[in-house]
């Protein structure tokens, strides 16, 4: 049974990104839903990569978005378009 009274610390190395900051440091313990490998930080983008899965996930206020519903296909960014779609 997990101890409940662990707390862990994280290095909160924020890198700044268009929709909040998110911390770096989570990439240690976060891997994709699809094929449990490790993901890449795009930072221009702001998004998640799995280059094994050929997708990306959106980040919003700091909280990566791991839903592979919500998931953007890698052949599909193209830049201003794919801003265009983030809006809401």
């Amino acid at each position: 049974m997990p101890n409940i009274n662990a707390i862990m610390i994280l290095d909160m190395s924020f890198v700044s990104g268009r929709s909040g900051p998110f911390c770096s440091q989570l990439l240690k313990f976060i891997v994709c839903p699809v094929t449990r490998t490790e993901l890449r930080y795009d930072a221009e983008r702001h998004l998640l990569v799995s280059e094994a899965a050929g997708l990306a996930y959106r980040i919003r206020d700091g909280v990566p978005i791991l839903l592979v519903e919500k998931a953007i296909k890698l052949s599909s960014i193209n830049g201003a378009d794919f801003y265009k779609s983030d809006q809401k």
